[in-house]
Order: structure tokens, then C-alpha cells, then sequence
């Protein structure tokens, strides 16, 4: 069962890039599920300076006026009660940052392109520039990816850290609210074994013993799937995104200024899952923070990451 000690995040204050395109308002669609009731939505264009400075200058107000009416065109084609911001800065994820900051938003969303193969989503250099620098959660809109009008899963990356458990809690609140199950997975992999266990010709015995062992401390958790997932974690989470309507990790990279840094799996998800993303800084978990069913007894952990 987690912990009372652990907090469950909950998002008051959404900020959603908008740039009037497909991407954008799927972005606000997935804002619009994770914002709590009676929470603030802001939508957010950045214009960017054209030119040489004199003519940026120039140019500035003309190109605030059309992003207003784009974000106001957007509220009303969309059906939304909602704040617009339009900033001018040189790159799209600094005038994000800078939003998120004046008005101490608690999740930044943003949208992704579709390429690839398979409908997969690779995002775009402003969207993963906008997800490494946020200090704030960072969500992941990938296009098609609310396939349905309710959730009905809601999978939590779990390897019984502190920002697992943080991400747990918080999955279980936004479970409640939407009438969603959660499921918790931890993958193994070679990478969560033991130097020893992985020189061995043949580890599968080792990789045998660790599914175990993670499926009977997931089961701990009350009310909670449990999922044990074969292979590294960003790839079996993103192979399991087809099956369910949200994933949730916590993050523990930390760049400058505590500034959120996605981590090798959180990245890996934001480009590649086909369901919607979302990562809980670090910051957002206290260091001494237990995971949901106390500490690991195995120092050497599942492979899955936090991020």
C-alpha cells in the first residue's frame, strides 16, 4: 500500500503550447483530462523575433496580435474556458519556461509530430528542448494518442524509488478522479542484474528470479495491477503505450537550478509511446520520500529507471 508519507500531485495550473496546428490541440485535449476540476488552463504561443533587430522590433507587435487571435480562435473552435499568453523570445521552449514560471504553473503540456513508422510519435527539437528545460511536469500529447473519451488505464513505470512512488500516488489520485485502474510495471533486463548474474553464459535463471521478486513487491501495493515487463525500460513501456491511455514516471535527472532533465527512459517514451506521457520531476519527491512499499531489499533494483 503507498505510503501516506508519499505526496500525490495534482495539476491546478496547466500550461499547453499552442501553435494552431493538429499537434496543439491535442495538446490541450490531454490538458483538459489532467487538469484538476476548477483547475486554470493557459494557452501558451511563443512568436519568435524575425530579422535583423531593428526589424524584430518592427515586426514584434503585429506577430503578438496574430498569435492572440490564433490562441482566441483556438478557445472557441475547442469549446474552453481558458487564460491565453503570447510571448516573444527566440526559442519556443524558453517562452514556455517562461510562462510556466510567471504564473507557477504545475504541468506543462505539449504536442508532438507524427513520423515515422508504425504511428509512432518523434518529437520535434522545440518539444523535447521544452520537456528537458521545464522545472515543472511535463506532459506528452502524441497525435491519436486519447483514443478513447475515458481512461480506462493509467501504467506507472515503478522500480521502488522515491519518484516511483511519487508517480504512483499520483496515478492513483487521477485514477480516482477519472474512474481509471492503475497498473504498475517494473521491467528487468540484464541491466538489473548483477555484474556476476549477467557474465554467466545463461542468465536467464537470474532474470527468472527477479520477476519474481518484482511481482511480489508490486502485488503489495492495495488496489494496484501489478506488471513485471521483459527488456529495457524505455521500449517495454513504450511497447505496453498501445494498450493503455497514459503512462506515468517519475524523473530523477536534474540539470541547473533543479530544472527537470528527461532521463534515458522518459525520453525514450516522449518520442516513441503512442499514448499519452508524463513525467513528475524530481523535485516534486523528497529525498528521504519511502517508496510505496518501503525500501528495496535488493540494492541492485529493476531495470526500469525512473527516468
Amino acid at each position: 500500500m503507498t505510503s501516506p508519507d508519499v505526496p500525490a500531485i495534482g495539476f491546478k495550473t496547466v500550461v499547453v503550447g499552442v501553435d494552431g496546428r493538429e499537434g496543439g490541440r491535442e495538446a490541450i485535449a490531454l490538458a483538459r483530462r489532467l487538469l484538476e476540476p476548477e483547475g486554470r488552463l493557459i494557452l501558451a504561443a511563443v512568436a519568435r523575433p524575425r530579422g535583423s533587430e531593428r526589424l524584430a522590433a518592427l515586426l514584434a507587435d503585429a506577430d503578438r496580435r496574430a498569435a492572440a487571435q490564433m490562441l482566441c480562435a483556438e478557445a472557441e473552435r475547442l469549446d474552453i474556458p481558458a487564460s491565453t499568453v503570447v510571448v516573444v523570445r527566440s526559442s519556443i521552449a524558453d517562452g514556455l519556461h517562461s510562462v510556466v514560471a510567471e504564473h507557477d504553473a504545475d504541468l506543462l503540456v505539449v504536442g508532438s509530430a507524427h513520423r515515422g513508422t508504425v504511428g509512432r510519435v518523434l518529437l520535434g527539437d522545440d518539444a523535447q528542448a521544452a520537456l528537458d528545460g521545464a522545472s515543472c511536469a511535463v506532459a506528452v500529447a502524441p497525435r491519436g494518442g486519447l483514443r478513447a473519451d475515458a481512461w480506462r488505464t493509467i501504467a506507472v513505470g515503478d522500480d521502488g524509488s522515491a519518484e516511483s512512488a511519487v508517480a504512483l500516488s499520483s496515478a492513483r489520485r487521477l485514477a480516482a478522479r477519472l474512474g481509471a485502474t492503475v497498473r504498475a510495471c517494473a521491467v528487468v533486463g540484464p541491466s538489473s542484474l548483477r555484474y556476476r548474474e549477467v557474465s554467466r553464459a545463461d542468465s536467464s535463471d537470474a532474470i527468472a528470479r527477479r520477476e519474481f521478486a518484482e511481482r511480489r513487491r508490486l502485488e503489495r501495493y492495495a488496489g494496484v495491477e501489478a506488471d513485471v515487463l521483459r527488456g529495457d525500460p524505455g521500449e517495454a513501456l513504450a511497447e505496453l503505450s498501445d494498450e493503455v491511455d497514459l503512462i506515468m514516471i517519475g524523473s530523477r535527472g536534474q540539470g541547473p537550478w533543479g530544472r527537470l532533465i528527461t532521463g534515458s527512459t522518459g525520453a525514450y517514451l516522449a518520442r516513441h509511446a503512442s499514448c499519452p506521457v508524463l513525467i513528475l520531476p524530481r523535485g516534486l519527491a523528497p529525498s528521504a520520500a519511502p517508496a510505496p512499499d518501503g525500501p528495496s531489499q535488493d540494492p541492485h533494483g529493476p531495470a526500469v529507471a525512473a527516468s
